[in-house]
């Protein structure tokens, strides 16, 4: 029979002997006491307090001993950025988990492997600089008599207009310059905002994408209320949003990706503003036509989709009314209707 342990501390230990029959024996018994040194120099960082610090890029190693083991690695992140926590190599019977804990030794998230033996990565979008620590343990809690080693990498990924992941954050931006973020983490959103001085047709273009983003463009008014959106096909397409816009005021631009997927590479767009201003303007209901007079050229534009222009006239005595459009796009097909004193209609 052998009795083996792992021995976490050194000092004196004893060993004893006997007859679990408390028989005597004319014969003597022999042993043989072993020992294996197993020594980690990263401990004492069995507790998360006291975790080892160590630096990106380079190789840090530990020993899971005693049965039960984790041993806590910790760094300081200084910037948002991708993390990868890489296994480099293992012993073939152990299972390793990785776990990885915010500044408040708060548990984020974890990466565990399917076999013993299996290098396994955990990777993961940090949005917020701090310190962070990772635990390695196995998941069978087996000890070890040879090492761990792996590497933390980490990939700055800073967006200058950050923090605009809330419409209440929205960026401003000029009419006709070139915008540029990144989406990052995953399911980030970009909010922009400009001011539109006037009615006219706003168009937001996106001029570069990552190639596997699939940008979602989406547009809402100055209380923040969603008006309409337009999305890339495919990843990597460049689309465009456009629309008239009856109203002025402050507007916002979301961008997005569909998939949900985080990037490292920039995106950026443009917003153009055409003005298209109607002198006649307000007079898009019957209650606020717009009073010409006989004989005078009245001028109005159609504007934005759906509008119609009303005017008024006083009509002295009985006659022969003729309203004549002497003018007109190449792509509008009018439609002139005639009403009378109490709004009512009376022809077309």
């Amino acid at each position: 029979m052998t009795l083996t342990l792992d021995i976490v501390n050194p000092g004196l230990y004893y060993v004893g002997i006997s007859d679990l029959q408390r028989k005597s024996h004319d014969a003597g018994y022999s042993f043989v006491v072993d020992f294996e040194p197993v020594v980690d120099s990263s401990e004492p960082n069995s507790e998360i307090g006291d975790a080892t610090e160590i630096n990106f890029g380079e190789a840090a190693k530990g020993d899971i001993f005693t049965k039960g083991d984790v041993d806590f690695y910790k760094f300081y992140v200084n910037s948002s950025g991708i993390l990868d926590v890489e296994l480099d190599s293992v012993p073939s019977d152990m299972k390793t988990r990785i776990d990885l804990y915010g500044k408040n030794f708060n548990w984020i998230t974890r990466v565990d492997a399917s076999n013993p033996g299996d290098l396994v990565t955990l990777t993961l979008d940090i949005v917020n600089p701090g310190l962070y620590y990772v635990g390695i343990s196995d998941l069978q809690r087996k000890s070890h008599d040879a090492g761990y080693s792996f590497v933390v990498d980490f990939e700055p990924v800073v967006d200058p207009k950050e923090p605009n992941s809330e419409i209440g954050d929205a960026a401003e931006i000029d009419f006709g310059k070139v915008a540029n973020g990144i989406i990052f983490p995953k399911g980030d959103g970009d909010f922009t905002k400009f001011n539109v001085p006037s009615p006219g047709i706003l168009e937001v273009k996106l001029t570069d994408s990552p190639d596997d983003m699939r940008t979602r463009i989406d547009l809402y008014g100055k209380n923040h209320n969603w008006i309409t959106r337009t999305d890339a096909s495919n990843p990597g397409d460049l689309t465009t949003l456009k629309l008239d816009l009856a109203n002025p005021g402050w507007h916002f631009v979301g961008i997005s990706d569909l998939m949900g997927t985080s990037h490292n590479v920039e995106y950026a767009f443009q917003v153009g503003f055409e003005p298209v201003v109607d002198a006649s303007e307000p007079n898009s209901v019957i209650g606020d036509a717009t009073e010409i007079n006989f004989g005078q050229a009245a001028n109005g534009i159609i504007f934005p989709k759906g509008d119609v222009d009303f005017y008024k006239l006083w009509v002295a005595s009985p006659g022969t009314l003729e309203v004549k459009l002497t003018d007109s796009p190449d792509d509008m097909r009018a439609r002139i209707d005639l009403y009378g004193k109490n709004h009512n209609w009376i022809t077309r």
